[in-house]
């Protein structure tokens, strides 16, 4: 073997090291079809960032509100219309079953649009106001499904500080397009929005 081919050995494998690396991103929206964010890397759609050993746990959103608490119950069967016209963001409450694990490996948002044409969520932590009240969480993250399956939203570090001890208020939802998005909020089918847990 040249001493140039053994030169170039350490480039070649360096390259493909650098192919198989996960590209960053911070939000949906940058990963190429087939892949979305998670844990701040374009992987592909349905994967998680949990050990194979973790526990899975599924908690079903149990109420839905307005920021100000008020509730927000669609007629039965019908979906769940975020308008980013309407200047409110929607707030999904959980069981905190997040508490029956002692560590978080990973955490998701899935929400199940009501039609097959592309989609974009934004999604906010709620938490409480210096002043009274609640808010937003100036940290957004967002998820896109580009049609034909649900959407997922990487959740894990509010989650993670729901289990050290923050008040869980919700995760506020709105849509990043330019028009209404409808959600499935119906669980005799499995639509309703949940949150997949990962952790031991």
């Amino acid at each position: 073997m040249s001493a140039r081919l053994l030169a170039s050995l350490p480039l070649l494998f360096l390259a493909a090291a650098c192919a198989r690396s996960p590209v960053p991103c911070t939000s949906a929206g940058v990963c190429t079809e087939g892949r979305e964010c998670l844990a701040h890397r374009c992987v592909p759609e349905g994967s998680t960032v949990a050990t194979t050993d973790a526990r899975r746990l599924v908690c079903e959103a149990d109420g839905v509100s307005l920021l100000d608490g008020t509730l927000q119950l669609p007629s039965a069967g019908a979906p769940l219309r975020l308008d980013p016209r309407a200047g409110e963001a929607t707030v999904l409450h959980f069981t905190p079953r997040w508490q029956t694990l002692r560590e978080i490996e990973a955490a998701f948002l899935v929400v199940f649009p009501a039609s097959a044409a592309p989609a974009r969520l934004e999604l906010s932590a709620v938490e409480k106001h210096p002043l009274g009240g609640r808010r937003l969480a100036s940290t957004r993250r967002s998820g896109t499904v580009r049609g034909g399956g649900p959407l997922r939203v990487d959740v894990t570090d509010i989650v993670r500080s729901w289990r050290g001890g923050a008040p869980a208020l919700g995760l506020a939802l709105q849509s990043a397009n330019d028009e209404p998005l409808d959600v499935h909020v119906a669980s005799t089918e499995r639509l309703a929005p949940r949150l997949e847990l990962y952790g031991r």
